[in-house]
């Protein structure tokens, strides 16, 4: 992963199945070049600002 990212504004979407979650969170977390992102902390807003478009429609 770390060859994969160029600069700062460079972004990583890893899908992974439950058995080797706990074991890349850990590599990431303990990496001082990643940070580790839950995808939900992206996906509520999103949806968040959908269902206010369509509210207005």
């Amino acid at each position: 992963m770390n060859r994969i990212v160029t600069g700062p504004e460079d972004r990583i979407i890893l899908i992974v199945g439950a058995g080797h979650v706990k074991y890349l969170r850990d590599l990431i977390k303990e990496s001082p070049d990643l940070e580790y992102v839950e995808v939900n902390d992206y996906l509520k807003p999103v949806q968040a600002k959908r269902m206010q478009q369509n509210k207005k429609s």
